[in-house]
């Protein structure tokens, strides 16, 4: 299916539905059991985690008064796609990929394919790396006294 223009360009709440946004965030928050969808013949269908993850971040951005869009992906990537998602320029997804930190594939053209979910795979160990590199440098500053020195004020 290919949505309409207006609903692909990022969508922001208006005023008046500030108030059922923040109440729809709050029943679909991940403390809660997972929610269902009443369809119109009155059969109610439980929402999938996946789903309800989904919906759970756009609820709070929008309550944020933030302006979301959505992306979407197939589940084999091109190499752009994957350096797109990590947020890296396409030289350095290459040399992830030649030194096999995210395996790939390659099409019948001899072009290098990624599995979505081991771009997944590789984005979620890269992160907490780099949570916990952050941590460090956060723990060293303030036993040198950085934040007292006024550096980071």
């Amino acid at each position: 299916m290919t949505w309409p223009r207006e609903l692909r360009e990022p969508v922001l709440a208006s005023e008046l539905e500030a108030d059922a946004i923040k109440k729809l965030a709050g029943a679909i928050g991940a403390e809660r059991p997972l929610p269902k969808l009443v369809a119109a013949d009155g059969e109610a269908m439980p929402i999938p985690e996946s789903v309800r993850c989904l919906l759970s971040r756009i609820l709070e951005l929008m309550a944020a008064d933030k302006a979301v869009s959505l992306q979407e992906f197939n589940r084999e990537l091109h190499t752009w796609e994957a350096a797109y998602i990590l947020d890296v320029p396409d030289v350095h997804l290459m040399k992830l990929l030649e030194s096999g930190e995210i395996p790939y594939h390659e099409d019948m053209y001899s072009q290098r394919r990624i599995w979505f979910e081991d771009l997944m795979v590789y984005k979620r160990k890269w992160d907490i790396k780099r949570r916990q590199i952050l941590d460090e440098i956060t723990q060293l500053s303030q036993e040198w006294g950085l934040y007292d020195d006024g550096v980071f004020d």
